[in-house]
């Protein structure tokens, strides 16, 4: 499953302190989000460290088409845009949660996943 790009993948998180509610705000999960920009994974293959950053949107909203509506949406919130242009395509990723490392499709999206 993890060599698919362009999804995005939900585990649960042990936190019995809350020691990384900083991260997953009392949900208790913690979405990971695998590119399907090639350049963009080499980028991300050069850095030293993790990054955290938000969806593409604020829930319930539809995901930022370009640069502009990503900073009308987080303003000084992010601490970096990478302007790539508009979007090519405005349908949302694929998500999926690992539950009992059993694979269950939340949302299909841009990759189709058939689970069968």
């Amino acid at each position: 499953m993890l060599n698919l790009k362009g999804i995005t993948v939900i585990f649960d998180v042990n936190d019995p302190n809350n020691e990384l509610e900083y991260l997953h705000r009392g949900a208790k999960t913690l979405a990971f989000r695998i590119p399907d920009d090639p350049e963009f994974l080499s980028f991300l293959n050069k850095l030293d460290t993790p990054i955290v950053a938000p969806s593409a949107n604020p829930s319930g909203l539809t995901p930022a088409e370009d640069i502009h509506k990503a900073i009308e949406y987080f303003k000084d919130k992010v601490d970096l845009y990478v302007d790539r242009g508009k979007s090519e395509s405005n349908v949302p990723s694929t998500i999926v949660k690992v539950e009992n490392s059993k694979i269950k499709i939340l949302r299909q999206g841009s990759k189709q996943i058939d689970l069968a």
